[in-house]
């Protein structure tokens, strides 16, 4: 017998590269229905991101970051309804796969060019999708408050559902004023067309300029930076034309006098009201503020109407 022949292996056909036109087409096919998907995706999470920082932000306290996480999760949920149509709307752009052998499709030039095509369809989408950015800027603004700003924030508008944007907004038209002890705040007889809110100091009430006896006072919450642990005197110096219109534009009956180092913040009459108007939260931050005032000037007056006739104690507030 001769020696056993052996089967000789026969060597592998190569598989031919797709051409040039082919991966083009691979690359067009790849890439529109990921503009698409990136397209919606990053319009729906701002709009949705946007609209509840403004609503829910608002009411709740959530920050800018959980506002974008919800709007991420809404445009996810939504992006598996829209995913099928936006499909159905690539295949009706007469886009189609190119005629490819299964080894053609495995191989590391087809594998690659469908993959970076993907990745830029759905990097031109989510860029695309930021176009409602471009309405929203004149919206927001760099929040840079100062240590001042902060705590009168913090005090009087925070809690009663104020966000930093409002506040900023709001105080865009306030100006920060100073007075010396003795210094005349407010003269009586003349008209006061500004709303002012005591921080640091207080001030007093007199119904004729020279008199030595105070009918009552103002005094700011805040001392060396630092909030108060109790007052006693109200905050806000022209309130009243904030709820009622009479009043407004009438001469202030009474002369206000820095009993120490004051600093306030004010702003003009018309323009809070305005304000107060468009924004909800606001006018019941300031109108809160008020009704406190009020109602401390109320128990201060039932106190001393309590004290015996004969009583000598002097008292400065009311």
């Amino acid at each position: 017998t001769g020696p056993e022949e052996r089967e000789i292996p026969k060597p592998m056909a190569e598989v031919p590269e797709p051409t040039t036109q082919q991966l083009l087409q691979l690359s067009l096919f790849s890439a529109v229905p990921f503009i698409g998907f990136g397209f919606a995706d990053n319009l729906i999470m701002i709009l949705a991101g946007d609209a509840i920082d403004s609503t829910l932000g608002v009411t709740l306290g959530l920050t800018t970051l959980a506002a974008a996480g919800l709007g991420n999760l809404i445009s996810d949920v939504a992006g598996l309804g829209l995913g099928e149509a936006i499909e159905n709307m690539a295949k009706r752009t007469g886009l189609d796969a190119p005629l490819l052998t299964p080894k053609q499709w495995a191989l590391s030039s087809t594998r690659t060019v469908k993959g970076v095509s993907g990745a830029v369809g759905l990097s031109i989408g989510c860029l695309l999708g930021m176009v409602p950015l471009a309405f929203m800027g004149g919206r927001k603004h760099p929040l840079y408050f100062t240590k001042e700003e902060e705590k009168l924030y913090q005090t009087h508008f925070q809690r009663y559902g104020v966000s930093p944007q409002q506040f900023y907004e709001l105080m865009r038209h306030a100006r920060w004023r100073s007075a010396d002890k003795d210094a005349v705040i407010v003269d009586s007889g003349r008209k006061l067309p500004k709303v002012m809110m005591l921080y640091e100091g207080k001030a007093t009430v007199r119904k004729q300029p020279g008199m030595p006896r105070a009918t009552r006072f103002y005094e700011g919450r805040h001392e060396h930076g630092e909030l108060k642990r109790s007052t006693t005197g109200g905050c806000i110096i022209g309130g009243t034309a904030l709820v009622d219109p009479s009043v407004s534009g009438k001469p202030y009956p009474n002369q206000i006098v820095a009993a120490e180092p004051c600093r306030w913040v004010e702003w003009d009459t018309e323009e809070l009201k305005q304000t107060m108007n468009r924004d909800p939260s606001i006018e019941a931050a300031v109108l809160q503020t008020l009704y406190t005032d009020l109602l401390q000037g109320l128990r201060k007056h039932q106190t001393r109407a309590l004290r015996p006739s004969g009583s000598t104690r002097m008292d400065d507030g009311a």
